[in-house]
């Protein structure tokens, strides 16, 4: 049959068109003037070419937009398809033909077997506003129609091809049946307007024998965020209808657009993530004073957290020893009474008070008393009427409709966590009290509407409205810090004879006023008078911690999304100007507007896991190394005064604030953080293995400290200290072969694997020069994996090994630091340490060669054997003797875990075993940062199955061009959520 031909002038393609359309029908097909008459499940009409090869692209899209372009010359298939099937289900149409069994669908098929970049260079290329997508180039593209299976084939080509469109083209939504989907690379752009809030755990004492909980400060929200990421990756893009669940009708003027994953096979890792915060924020950076209350007590939660511990303390000589000059001064004005004054009679009578405002903060929904809490100065009755909005909704779309009211959004936000699309969308994750998942989640919401209401209006709850009024109105940062910003001396401060305020700051300096001299009290009133100008770091550790966990987030979710899983699934309104517009932004990949805020009228979200990833993980997660004992703080002066050295952000969402702790540089950041994390483990390890005679006072909230503390933060450390800017093949491998030989095993964790989406150059040798390259390696492990921690027996050789791998891969550096290379090279080798058996302290003095075998990690390293100066080789002895201690330390530790004997240590005499272990630890961090770090992790890899123990990611940054490019390989299992159950082994 000969070609059938449409021409450019013949069909409304739209601008740009250059050649035709020639289509040649398959000899089975019917006569044009006959219907298709199906005999297979899938019928080939024709065959299309566009136009003559070497011609112009065939382009098509609206003018100054995305364009669909195909190379001049490409053959496709038309299909048509008379039954559900794969094909349909993978470009958003395989429910079509289940309810309309009398039409068929007509698919054009371009490059669909197309791999594009499977085996060249990945693009970084960013879609801008008259870009095109190109078949073959970038992949697959599709066009889908439906139709009556009695229309004529003539009439189904003409129409068929007449309404071939890109999506900038789309005025209102494609029909039932019909679908627009093709692929690119490059990044997709999203944001979110997310509650970011915080919770505070510490505790008075990081040493060992002291680790107890000293409070747990609940989630709090503490204001609006905006978050913004490009995620490099190879996608689809799926143009469809929307059709009515409940009738099967098409919905008027609503569009959706999918995006997924492709080519997972070559790319299951996103090529770059990088996130940042906007400027738009409400609530904060202002959020510093907030911090301070709840660090020093004073906010209306840690009052009512007080209250509980006063419950836990009802003797009166008891209670007395948990008081502090300001929590006596709290129930003094409580009781209008000195508290030393009071009778038995009013004793009972404040503890009666404090028993019912106790049971009501446990019967109220925390968010209920959070919401009191941040709107109190609004007033009851304001606060009354925006509630009453919300009672009683019959439905999550009742709440979606909320939305659209601006006075009760910022009601909404406290009231779902800040998190209101997960629960329109039932992905919120909430869980009862024996983790059995709640699905009625309107039911939760709707109770805690009522909750809030009750605390403000139902007597049953007048006392804890008391309480928080009184610690609103007279305890409350904000008047301290006026009352302090009057005051020039500590003569001022005595003058005023405030006992609050003197309280106040016997809490900043952990001891009492009378011990306070003139230059320690200037230190501390330049803090707080100078505190608002610390708003900003603050932010700024916020903003850090806030961007590391959502990058590390987003990374997790694109490496676990299979190629038929949703990325993002969105509807639009494209009855709007607005609907449109966003569809054609959507169309080049940037959702960054379809994401921010709520717009209801045009945009519905309905999820997909990089939208998940990016607005779930809001919560901040402060640990605090030396807080408070019963209500009697530790000084925090060393913090006012140096906020930017001590909070420091980590991964997860977890941030450490050391009180007291003096870091001048960013090594005693690091060694801090190393010694408190070591702490945690041993004694969590000696608490879960029955090794402590844990005392009274050491409760199960304790217990939770320690796993939370050690969950969230993790085992890490650099594969490279020096910068490189030059990074060829061969060292891109060694740096990569680490992760094998530390079990970090993940398809693509290769050179060969990674080459081909890492920026590159040639260098004078015509050889790959992949610029600056950064290997990082982090480990955190669930709570069965830490309780089994040791189950196994010991193997003393793997740990000195891990021992000698470690210092390796940290001074291998023979271009920048050629001394410590060399000790390396030896002391990674089985020669130098049967030298240090033979010669003991002689092997400072040794003047001969040491042989080498193979150097590690496959460096290619050509010297069979090394001599080493007097000075290097008094450092390989020093080596090997850290060594030594190391290896007693855990041997005694493994003893002490696996003993039968009925005999237990107490804290004190646990944390006085666990010395040498200490000294270990700290004898290696002289030499390299991180070392004690990477040897956890060969300790409790070594002793269980890596799969079962270990989250792991291996995050690669290469920078070529001046823009530093992320890749993150995560290791199984998931990456739990803070405080979420931990994985079964």
């Amino acid at each position: 049959m000969p070609p059938l031909t449409f021409s450019k002038n013949d069909l409304p393609f739209g601008n740009g068109i250059s050649g035709n359309i020639n289509l040649s029908l398959d000899q089975s097909a019917p006569a044009l003037l006959n219907p298709i008459n199906p005999s297979s499940n899938t019928t080939e009409i024709a065959t299309a070419s566009f136009g003559v090869a070497g011609a112009p692209p065939f382009k098509f899209g609206a003018s100054q937009n995305v364009n669909l372009s195909i190379d001049a010359g490409i053959s496709a298939s038309l299909d048509a398809y008379f039954s559900p099937g794969a094909s349909l289900d993978a470009h958003g149409v395989g429910d079509f033909l289940k309810n309309h069994p009398d039409s068929l669908i007509l698919a054009l098929d371009i490059a669909a077997h197309a791999k594009a970049g499977a085996a060249g260079s990945y693009s970084y290329g960013v879609l801008s506003a008259d870009a095109s997508i190109e078949a073959e180039a970038s992949g697959e593209l599709w066009f889908s129609r439906a139709y009556p299976r009695a229309t004529i084939l003539a009439d189904v080509l003409k129409d068929f091809f007449a309404n071939l469109r890109a999506p900038s083209n789309l005025s209102a939504p494609p029909a039932p049946g019909e679908s627009i989907y093709y692929e690119f690379d490059g990044y997709v752009n999203l944001a979110a307007d997310i509650s970011a809030g915080y919770e505070m755990k510490g505790t008075h004492d990081f040493s060992i024998a002291n680790l107890l909980l000293s409070e747990h400060y609940d989630f709090s929200i503490l204001g609006k965020l905006g978050v913004q990421a490009a995620i490099a990756g190879r996608y689809s893009v799926e143009v469809t209808g929307v059709t009515d669940p409940d009738t099967g009708n098409p919905v008027a003027d609503w569009a959706r657009v999918v995006v997924q994953k492709k080519h997972s096979d070559t790319l299951s890792f996103a090529a770059d993530i990088n996130v940042g915060i906007t400027s738009d924020t409400s609530g904060l950076p202002g959020t510093a004073k907030e911090f301070l209350g709840a660090l020093l007590g004073t906010n209306a939660k840690s009052w009512l957290n007080w209250a509980d511990k006063i419950l836990d303390n009802a003797d009166p000589n008891t209670l007395k020893n948990t008081l502090d000059t300001l929590s006596e001064q709290f129930l003094s004005k409580w009781t209008n009474k000195a508290f030393n004054l009071l009778s038995q009679t009013e004793l009972n009578a404040l503890l009666g008070d404090v028993h019912k405002i106790v049971q009501s903060y446990n019967n109220l929904d925390t968010t209920a008393i959070n919401l009191f809490d941040k709107y109190f100065d609004m007033g009851a009755v304001p606060l009354t009427n925006l509630l009453t909005k919300l009672q009683d909704l019959t439905s999550l779309k009742d709440l979606e409709a909320k939305l659209s009211d601006n006075s009760v959004v910022p009601i909404i936000e406290e009231l779902t966590g800040g998190d209101p699309l997960s629960w329109i969308l039932g992905t919120v994750g909430l869980s009862d009290a024996n983790g059995n998942p709640i699905t009625n989640l309107l039911a939760v919401f709707n109770s805690r509407v009522q909750d809030a209401l009750s605390l403000i209006q139902d007597n049953a709850h007048d006392l804890i409205r008391k309480w928080i009024t009184q610690a609103k109105s007279l305890f409350g940062i904000d008047g301290f810090m006026e009352k302090l910003n009057g005051i020039g001396s500590l003569a001022d401060l005595k003058n005023l004879a405030d006992t609050k305020l003197n309280g106040l700051v016997e809490r900043i300096i952990g001891t009492t006023i009378d011990k306070l001299d003139q230059t320690g009290f200037g230190k501390v009133l330049k803090g707080l008078q100078n505190f608002s100008a610390h708003e900003q770091s603050i932010y700024e550790k916020f903003s850090q911690a806030l961007q590391q966990t959502a990058s590390l987030s987003l990374h997790a979710a694109y490496s676990r999304t299979a190629e038929q899983e949703a990325l993002l699934d969105v509807q639009l309104n494209l009855g709007t100007a607005n609907g449109r517009k966003l569809l054609c932004a959507a169309a080049v990949g940037d959702f960054t507007q379809v994401l921010r805020g709520y717009q209801p009228g045009v945009v519905r979200i309905l999820g997909g896991k990089l939208h998940r990833a990016l607005t779930e993980q809001n919560i901040l997660t402060f640990n605090v190394a030396g807080w408070h004992l019963n209500w009697n703080y530790q000084s925090c002066t060393t913090l006012l005064t140096s906020l930017d050295q001590n909070i420091v952000p980590g991964d997860n969402g977890a941030l450490t604030v050391f009180t007291n702790v003096t870091m001048k540089e960013a090594r005693d950041v690091t060694v801090n953080q190393q010694e408190m994390h070591s702490n945690f483990l041993l004694r969590l390890l000696g608490e879960s293995h029955g090794t402590i005679d844990t005392p009274p006072q050491f409760g199960k909230d304790d217990h939770q400290y320690l796993v939370d503390t050690v969950s969230q933060f993790a085992v890490s450390y650099s594969l490279t200290l020096e910068s490189h800017t030059n990074t060829s093949l061969a060292r891109l491998t060694h740096l990569l072969s680490f992760a094998s030989a530390f079990d970090l095993v993940q398809a693509g964790a290769t050179a060969q694997g990674l080459a081909p989406y890492l920026e590159s150059k040639k260098d004078t040798n015509n050889n790959d020069d992949f610029g600056d390259v950064q290997v990082d390696y982090e480990v955190r492990y669930n709570e069965d994996a830490l309780t089994r921690f040791f189950s196994a027996t010991l193997n003393e050789a793997q740990l000195r090994a891990a021992a000698r791998q470690t210092v390796f891969v940290t001074w291998w550096d023979p271009q920048n630091t050629p001394h410590n290379a060399q000790i390396a090279r030896v002391y990674a080798s089985d020669s130098g340490y049967k030298l240090y058996t033979d010669l003991g302290p002689g092997l400072k003095s040794f003047t001969g060669a040491f042989p080498l075998g193979p150097a590690p990690f496959g460096v290619n390293d050509p010297h069979t054997q090394i001599s080493l100066s007097s000075p290097d080789l008094i450092t390989l002895y020093a080596l090997y003797q850290y060594e030594d201690t190391l290896a007693a330390g855990i041997t005694k530790l493994f003893s002490m875990l696996r003993s039968t004997s009925n005999h237990k240590l107490s804290p004190v005499d646990f944390q006085k075993a666990m010395g040498k272990l200490g000294t270990a630890f700290a004898e290696f961090d002289e030499i390299a940062t991180n070392v004690a770090f990477a040897l956890w992790d060969r300790l409790i890899a070594s002793t269980q199955p890596p799969a079962n123990a270990r989250i792991s990611s291996l995050k690669i940054t290469s920078n070529l061009s001046g823009t530093p490019r992320v890749k993150m390989l995560i290791g199984e299992p998931a990456l739990p959520q803070v405080g979420a159950a931990p994985a079964t082994p």
